[in-house]
């Protein structure tokens, strides 16, 4: 069954509204999804990286005022060192909350690799702890080199823990970064792909429907100009019948007057022969 403009119409928009719809979700979903590694990275890979950073940079300055109380014996550099510790301790906390809120690093491990850190960087303060109560209790050089050792032995780990946390952490938000570049370049191919299809069909349609159009006008053109010929060879059978009717309307009114002046004739006999029986009637 054939479809009518109206009907074709009505679908050529209908399918471009559909089109439009699908090209608009798909940028909403890959937007999101660009939105949702851009997000992780900033709230979560970042603060992570600086939370660790600054973990090592607080560590590394326990080892040097540690070293440096071996020398000086100040009281300025234990100050130094339970500041620092103090510090560390509440980036390791910052550095446990960020994992928290993020499931996928809970699933990875990283929760525990921080627990990991924060276990080396106890035995690493107490290490640097007995190292500074030996120096300042004066023990002999063995004695304070034997701590000075077990420092370092407790010091070394600790920041190979740090270190593998933060490459970890690089290659996570490396991953992400390019999970999102990659959703970006998709939703990129995919809103061509979808507009170039639509802008197709639309012209299809639009020369579908403008042919449609055109054949029903065309059809509606012939219908009247027929009608304009039978109403024209109708007009001129009427004024046939028109002439027609006016000559034998002529012919009508000959015949009355010849009529009337046969009666006018018949009266006029009738007359001389009435007036002829009256002479008779005399004699």
């Amino acid at each position: 069954m054939a479809m009518t403009v109206g009907k074709k119409i009505g679908f050529g928009f209908t399918l471009v509204l559909a089109l439009t719809v699908v090209l608009a979700l798909v940028g909403i979903v890959q937007i999101t999804n660009v939105k949702a590694g851009v997000d992780d990275i900033a709230d979560v890979h970042v603060p992570l990286t600086e939370a660790v950073t600054s973990i090592d940079a607080e560590a590394t300055h326990q080892n040097l005022v540690a070293s440096l109380y071996v020398i000086h014996k100040e009281d300025k550099q234990i100050e130094e060192f339970n500041e620092a510790d103090a510090e560390v301790d509440k980036h390791l906390g910052e550095a446990k909350a960020i994992v928290e809120s993020d499931q996928d690093l809970v699933e990875k491990g990283f929760g525990n690799a921080v627990d990991e850190i924060a276990t080396r960087h106890d035995a690493f303060v107490s290490a640097a702890k007995a190292l500074i109560a030996v120096t300042k209790a004066g023990a002999d050089p063995a004695k304070i080199q034997e701590a000075a050792d077990d420092v370092e032995k407790a010091y070394d780990p600790f920041m190979a823990k740090v270190d593998a946390f933060l490459e970890d952490n690089q290659t996570e938000s490396t991953s992400v970064s390019d999970g999102a570049a990659d959703a970006a370049s998709l939703a990129s191919t995919l809103l061509i792909v979808i507009g170039t299809v639509a802008v197709v069909i639309g012209a299809v349609l639009a020369f579908v429907i403008a042919r449609g159009i055109a054949k029903v006008l065309r059809r509606i053109v012939g219908g009247l100009s027929a009608g304009s010929e039978q109403t024209s060879s109708a007009a001129g059978q009427v004024s046939s019948a028109s002439q027609s009717l006016a000559q034998g309307a002529s012919e009508q009114a000959a015949a009355i007057e010849e009529t009337t002046s046969s009666v006018e004739e018949m009266a006029s006999m009738i007359k001389q022969n009435a007036g002829n029986a009256d002479e008779a009637k005399g004699l």
